[in-house]
Formats: C-alpha cells, sequence, structure tokens
C-alpha cells in the first residue's frame, strides 16, 4: 500500500502509513468529485494484489491483477470524515486468513481550538485497529489505543492471535514496537526506541509467529538513508535489547530497505549510494542461518534515480514476495515484480502512480 512522502535529508521516504485527509473512521461511500469507478471483484490473494490509491481528500483500496497488472476496480473507498485530532492516518492494508483487512487509524493529539489555530492537548493521542470486510466494506473494531502513544501499524502475526504494534509518542520523539495478544489485550513491550530504519522498512512475522525482523541502526544518519542501516530479528515473546538481536549487515554506503520472511528464509531490499549520487536497489534471498542464496537487480530505471523507492511485502497465499519500485518524482512511476526465492518476475509498470503492491 502507498505511504505518505516525507522530507528525510532532502529526499522523501516511505515511513509506512498512508495519510488522510483528517479523518476518523472507515465507510464506503462515494468521494467528492472523483470520477466514478467500479468496485472490484475480491479475487484470491494469489492471483491479484491491492495498493492504495489517494483520491481526492480520501483514500481507495485497488485491486490489480498479478497476471497482466491492470486494475481490476476499486476494492472499497475511505473517505474523511471530521475528527478534532491534529493528523490522522491509515495504515497498510494487512490481508487475513478470512479474507478481510486489517487496518490502523491513528490520531494525533486532539486540538483545542483557538481563533481557529490548533492547540493541542498533549498526551491526547489515540488508535483504531479495525478489520474490513472488503466485500460489504464494513469495519469491525477489534481495539483502540489512546494517551501518550499513537500506533502507526498493527501487523498481524501468521497464526492470528498477535499482533506487532508500531507506536510513535505523541510528539514524535519516540518509538516502539509491542506484541499484543488479541485474545487477552494484553501488550510485551519488544524494544523501545525503534530507529527510523525499522519505521522504514516496516515489522514482519517469521512464518511460525515467533520472530520479528526489521532495519535497525542505534545511529540512523538520515541524509543518507537507507546507508547504515541493518537488519535485525527479535524474538517477539519477551522484551529485548539490541545486543540480543541477531544482525545481518552489508557494507557501508548500503542498508536494508524493506524485508520480509519467505518459505526460505528473509528477502530483502538493500539500497546501495553510487558516484552520482542515486540508489541502486538489490533483491537478496537469505537462508534461514543469514547466508546469501540469490541476488537480483532491481533498479530497472536508467539512470538510477536520486527519489527511488522500494518496499517489498510476503504473499503466502501466491508462495511469493510482491516488490515495488517507486521514483517519488513528479510524476510518480513505479514498477511491480513478484520473487518466489529464485525467480523475479515484472508485472508491470506504472507511469504517473506511486503502486506499493500489497496481498
Amino acid at each position: 500500500m502507498r505511504r505518505p512522502w516525507t522530507g528525510v535529508g532532502g529526499k522523501r521516504t516511505i515511513v509506512g502509513v498512508v495519510c488522510l485527509a483528517v479523518a476518523c473512521g472507515l465507510a464506503v461511500a462515494g468521494v467528492g468529485s472523483a470520477a466514478p469507478r467500479s468496485r472490484g471483484r475480491t479475487g484470491a490473494a494469489a492471483s491479484s494484489f491491492v495498493s492504495a490509491y489517494p483520491v481526492s481528500d480520501a483514500t481507495e483500496i485497488d485491486r490489480y491483477s498479478l497476471a497482466s497488472g491492470q486494475s481490476l476496480g476499486v476494492l472499497v473507498q475511505i473517505p474523511p470524515l471530521r475528527s478534532t485530532a491534529s493528523s490522522s492516518t491509515v495504515s497498510t492494508p494487512h490481508l487475513l486468513a478470512n479474507g478481510d483487512y486489517l487496518l490502523t487509524l491513528g490520531y494525533g493529539e486532539v486540538c483545542r481550538s483557538s481563533h481557529g489555530a490548533c492547540h493541542a492537548i498533549p498526551n491526547s493521542c489515540s488508535s483504531q485497529v479495525e478489520t474490513l470486510d472488503p466485500v460489504s466494506g464494513k469495519p469491525r473494531s477489534l481495539f483502540s489505543v489512546s494517551g501518550v502513544w499513537r500506533v502507526l501499524d498493527a501487523v498481524p502475526s501468521p497464526d492470528g492471535r498477535s499482533v506487532a504494534l508500531v507506536e510513535e509518542g505523541c510528539s514524535g520523539s519516540a518509538t516502539q514496537l509491542e506484541v499484543r495478544d488479541l485474545a487477552t489485550g494484553r501488550s510485551l513491550l519488544v524494544t523501545r526506541q525503534l530507529s527510523q530504519c525499522g519505521l522504514g522498512s516496516d515489522v514482519t512475522w517469521n512464518p511460525s509467529s515467533t520472530t520479528l525482523v526489521f532495519a535497525y541502526a542505534p545511529h540512523p544518519n538520515l541524509n543518507d538513508y537507507p546507508a547504515g542501516c541493518e537488519l535485525a530479528t527479535a524474538a517477539a515473546g519477551r522484551t529485548t535489547r539490541p545486543a540480543s538481536w541477531a544482525m545481518i549487515r552489508v557494507r557501508a554506503s548500503c542498508g536494508f530497505e524493506a524485508s520480509a520472511f519467505d518459505s526460505t528464509g528473509i528477502v530483502a531490499i538493500v539500497g546501495c549510494s553510487d558516484n552520482d549520487g542515486g540508489t541502486n536497489s538489490t533483491l537478496l534471498q537469505y537462508s534461514g542461518r543469514g547466508r546469501v542464496l540469490e541476488r537480483r537487480g532491481l533498479d530497472s530505471f536508467d539512470p538510477p534515480q536520486y527519489g527511488l523507492e522500494a518496499q517489498l511485502e510476503s504473499d503466502p497465499a501466491a508462495h511469493a514476495v510482491l516488490i515495488s519500485e517507486i521514483i517519488t518524482d513528479d510524476p510518480d512511476v513505479s514498477d511491480v515484480w513478484t520473487f518466489n526465492g529464485t525467480t523475479l518476475h515484472h508485472v508491470d509498470d506504472y507511469f504517473g502512480d506511486a503502486i506499493l503492491a500489497e496481498p
């Protein structure tokens, strides 16, 4: 799913959420003056992918064919609703085993209005985690969080029992990673001070729902992102510190942009700076022991671009990983690929759209 582009050292980067105009819920409706579009059929996850698309002040989730790359229509629309929060975000849509999607709505501090200006009430952030039925478009609330922390993303475990919560402090100065048991509602802190590398790469589970993987740097240089970002795996069942994490490192001028577990081990995208100030992206397939098994160059744009971003998502139903490359210029240009551990297949390229493919 597409994320907002935010400034990082003069570049724009993916931070893991889709910003809406001020919003406070999900519904299915027509949006502003946007041209009417047919609602897409809900096909098997292995034959299609979805991506979010901003229309006017709203977001819609579109479905695309994995075989041809063509649009299959709008799956669901998420119109803006009014809220007193200073900001609002909607997370990546995570596909669940029953075909529903898990979405996280995060709200900044509540505004106390004064002469038209927002005077934020400290520690008044809130978040709502919901499931969305793509057939009816109806949301169902799972749980909410309020106070000091705002949930940027709730990532479901493969066994469906837990979610990993990527959280940011209301002030934006702190981040942390928690695991919440969906049956009991109890949360366990995995780590504090998750770096911007981790927020940029997303957090994913291993197939047995015991380990989390994300990119991390103790002192990230965001002017040189993703250089210096290492790949970390942490146990999901206890509080951990970086010293206990298994780390995968690359040379100093490179860093991990995205990662996901697959049936072989870990698939990751490494970005390396070139002599012209651009970034070359390489797809790496790691074994369960961290040994490189496959290496594929991804950057299909010539010359390498300054605003190139890469993202990947595991698709268990298709036994493959979805890969997206986006040039964040005006207009955006995107490429979508699939990778099954050995074979890289180009799905399609998109001119004028920032497509981030999700199962």
